[in-house]
């Protein structure tokens, strides 16, 4: 039996309604990374209106278990660590939360925690984050809908003053780009 016109149309109408709305858009806040005065990574966050970033984090190579003892076997961290940047698995080595940061725009530097944010102490790693290795690549990310920055420490080196690495919405691809450039394009994807 054939439906009735006007019964298919409305089916067909709630599908391209489904459809539409499933449609995720641009990943938002944008992210980049830079470098500060002290050489660090320096995290640029833009997030729209009425979004709220819950943390950010770096991941890069974790230390060998051996050099590693987890908090509650009693043994210490090496002081100075560095993280290996041949070996070890690809895990979060610095990581804040949120709390009452109702800011639109952010730039936290590696290790710092900003007013209205905690640390988060990440099982196995010591409580203030690792020194981070020339050659070893990283991954910055943020807890909410936000494509992540992949580098090294020479990426960063190389970048000239204002400028960062980040991309646009679902593009993989980093690029360079200047700070002024990165908040124009995050803003006017609001």
């Amino acid at each position: 039996m054939q439906a009735p016109r006007p019964i298919a149309a409305a089916l067909l109408a709630a599908v391209a309604a489904g459809t539409l709305a499933g449609c995720s858009p641009p990943d938002e806040p944008q992210l980049a990374v830079g470098r500060g005065p002290s050489g660090l990574p320096v995290l640029h966050l833009r997030a729209c209106k009425g979004q709220v970033v819950w943390s950010v984090g770096l991941r890069g190579p974790e230390p060998p278990r051996s050099a590693a003892p987890l908090p509650s076997s009693g043994g210490s961290w090496p002081a100075g660590w560095v993280g290996s940047p041949t070996g070890g698995a690809h895990g979060s080595i610095w990581k804040i939360e949120n709390r009452t940061d109702t800011a639109r725009a952010w730039a936290i530097e590696y290790g710092t925690t900003p007013p209205g944010w905690a640390a988060v102490q990440l099982d196995g790693l010591p409580a203030t984050p690792p020194k981070l290795s020339p050659t070893a690549r990283y991954i910055a990310g943020a807890g909410l809908r936000v494509t992540d920055v992949e580098f090294t420490l020479a990426d960063l080196e190389g970048l000239k003053d204002g400028e960062v690495r980040g991309h646009k919405g679902h593009e993989t691809a980093e690029r360079t780009l200047t700070l002024r450039q990165y908040r124009k394009e995050a803003d006017n994807a609001c």
